[in-house]
């Protein structure tokens, strides 16, 4: 127990050293460009990043909201000076928001980016009662605002910067870590951005 515990710290201050080497630019916008808003860190010193020229907005009927943007990943350790052209970890995402009951989805049909199945993993492996009303078997999984590790993380902070771009606007209002400001790299696109409508 006290080898996991020494490993577990160890990892712990690897990654806060990691964090604290990217510097203010580099942690809101890769190599500085606005066009490219960060949404945080996403684990083992990477950073996910929103492309905002791809940000499209599919639907809008209030309060039901449908929001397309391409997303990749960078850590500043492995691949510093590449061009977003260069990196591997890219991907498309679809987001639905119910804004009237504050739940958000990921477009995530089987063999998808795996979300489907990693959602339905985590509320089994959690033992977190699933909402009754969503339907697993259809196309959008719900993206639950609570989860703060792993593979839920990601989903939660790209869908949230998305709409925050799109309509300077919080969904769920998530908190930075450690007291940070969530909205930091989004405030500094698109100016201020509203607690609520």
């Amino acid at each position: 127990m006290k080898i996991f515990r020494l490993v577990v710290a160890s990892l712990f201050l690897a990654a806060l050293m990691i964090s604290s080497s990217v510097s203010a630019v580099d942690r809101n916008y890769f190599n500085g460009d606005k066009t490219y808003v960060s949404y945080g860190g996403v684990g083992m010193g990477a950073l996910g990043f929103i492309d905002r020229s791809t940000l499209t907005v599919e639907k809008y009927e209030p309060p039901i909201y449908i929001i397309s943007v391409d997303t990749f990943l960078w850590n500043p350790d492995f691949e510093k000076g590449k061009s977003v052209n260069d990196l591997r970890h890219k991907g498309h995402c679809r987001f639905k928001y119910d804004y009237a009951n504050r739940k958000m989805y990921i477009y995530a049909p089987k063999g998808v980016q795996g979300y489907k199945s990693r959602y339905e993993n985590h509320y089994k492996t959690m033992k977190i009662q699933a909402d009754t009303t969503i339907d697993w078997s259809g196309d959008w999984a719900y993206i639950d605002p609570h989860v703060f590790y792993g593979e839920g993380s990601q989903p939660v902070k790209a869908g949230e910067t998305a709409f925050a771009l799109a309509y300077k606007l919080k969904f769920y209002g998530l908190k930075g870590y450690n007291g940070a400001d969530f909205y930091e790299a989004v405030r500094g696109v698109v100016g201020e951005v509203k607690d609520s409508i």
